[in-house]
Protein backbone atom coordinates (compact mmCIF):
# COMPACT_ATOMS: atom_id res chain seq x y z
CA UNK A 1 0.00 0.00 0.00
CA UNK A 2 1.69 3.58 -1.29
CA UNK A 3 1.97 5.78 1.98
CA UNK A 4 2.68 9.61 2.01
CA UNK A 5 4.45 10.64 5.17
CA UNK A 6 4.83 14.11 6.04
CA UNK A 7 7.95 14.84 8.60
CA UNK A 8 8.21 18.45 9.96
CA UNK A 9 12.28 19.05 10.59
CA UNK A 10 14.65 21.82 11.81
CA UNK A 11 16.85 22.72 8.84
CA UNK A 12 18.88 25.78 9.05
CA UNK A 13 20.37 25.81 5.46
CA UNK A 14 20.68 24.17 1.74
CA UNK A 15 23.39 21.74 2.90
CA UNK A 16 20.96 20.15 5.64
CA UNK A 17 17.95 20.59 3.07
CA UNK A 18 20.01 18.21 0.98
CA UNK A 19 21.18 15.94 3.62
CA UNK A 20 17.72 15.36 4.57
CA UNK A 21 16.72 14.71 1.25
CA UNK A 22 19.56 12.02 0.89
CA UNK A 23 18.42 10.03 4.25
CA UNK A 24 15.26 10.10 2.86
CA UNK A 25 15.32 8.35 -0.30
CA UNK A 26 17.75 5.88 1.01
CA UNK A 27 15.06 4.53 3.60
CA UNK A 28 13.50 1.48 2.17
CA UNK A 29 10.09 1.65 0.52
CA UNK A 30 10.81 5.19 -0.30
CA UNK A 31 9.98 6.37 -4.01
CA UNK A 32 10.19 9.93 -4.09
CA UNK A 33 11.01 12.97 -1.56
CA UNK A 34 10.08 16.23 -1.42
CA UNK A 35 10.53 19.56 0.32
CA UNK A 36 7.32 21.41 1.00
CA UNK A 37 5.97 24.13 3.26
CA UNK A 38 6.37 27.85 3.31
CA UNK A 39 10.28 27.89 4.80
CA UNK A 40 10.53 24.46 3.03
CA UNK A 41 10.94 22.67 6.29
CA UNK A 42 8.76 20.02 5.79
CA UNK A 43 9.65 16.22 3.77
CA UNK A 44 6.86 14.76 1.83
CA UNK A 45 8.08 11.21 1.23
CA UNK A 46 5.71 8.69 -1.06
CA UNK A 47 6.52 5.19 -1.49
CA UNK A 48 5.38 1.54 -0.54
CA UNK A 49 6.15 -0.04 2.81
CA UNK A 50 7.55 2.93 4.09
CA UNK A 51 7.77 2.64 7.65
CA UNK A 52 7.29 6.12 9.41
CA UNK A 53 9.37 5.76 12.65
CA UNK A 54 12.12 4.14 10.99
CA UNK A 55 12.33 7.10 8.80
CA UNK A 56 11.55 9.94 11.51
CA UNK A 57 14.24 8.43 13.47
CA UNK A 58 16.92 8.64 10.88
CA UNK A 59 16.32 12.19 10.42
CA UNK A 60 16.70 12.66 14.15
CA UNK A 61 19.93 11.33 13.94
CA UNK A 62 21.08 12.73 10.59
CA UNK A 63 19.82 16.32 10.78
CA UNK A 64 18.29 17.38 14.59
CA UNK A 65 14.97 17.43 15.80
CA UNK A 66 12.53 15.72 13.38
CA UNK A 67 8.71 15.81 14.14
CA UNK A 68 6.14 13.23 12.03
CA UNK A 69 3.23 15.33 10.90
CA UNK A 70 0.82 12.63 9.25
CA UNK A 71 0.92 9.42 7.66
CA UNK A 72 -1.81 8.76 4.93
CA UNK A 73 -2.51 6.51 2.04
CA UNK A 74 -2.09 7.26 -0.94
CA UNK A 75 -5.00 7.98 -4.02
CA UNK A 76 -4.99 7.72 -7.44
CA UNK A 77 -5.98 10.84 -8.10
CA UNK A 78 -3.05 12.12 -5.99
CA UNK A 79 -0.57 10.77 -7.76
CA UNK A 80 -1.27 11.75 -11.23
CA UNK A 81 -1.27 15.54 -9.68
CA UNK A 82 2.35 14.96 -8.55
CA UNK A 83 4.07 18.32 -6.62
CA UNK A 84 1.27 20.79 -8.21
CA UNK A 85 -0.26 20.88 -4.71
CA UNK A 86 -0.06 24.34 -2.24
CA UNK A 87 3.26 24.09 -1.21
CA UNK A 88 4.59 26.15 -3.89
CA UNK A 89 7.09 23.93 -5.99
CA UNK A 90 9.11 21.79 -3.98
CA UNK A 91 11.87 20.01 -4.82
CA UNK A 92 11.80 15.96 -6.03
CA UNK A 93 14.44 13.67 -5.59
CA UNK A 94 13.50 9.97 -7.05
CA UNK A 95 15.61 7.33 -5.68
CA UNK A 96 18.33 5.64 -8.39
CA UNK A 97 18.42 2.11 -8.93
CA UNK A 98 22.05 0.48 -8.16
CA UNK A 99 23.06 -2.60 -10.24
CA UNK A 100 22.91 -5.69 -8.04
CA UNK A 101 26.44 -6.58 -6.18
CA UNK A 102 27.85 -2.73 -6.40
CA UNK A 103 28.21 -1.14 -3.41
Amino acid sequence: MKQKVVVKISMNGHKSRSKALKIAVGIQGVESAALQGQDKDQIVVTGDGVDAVVLTTSLRKGVGHAELVSVSPVKEGDKKQGGSGGGGGGVVIRKKMRPYGRV
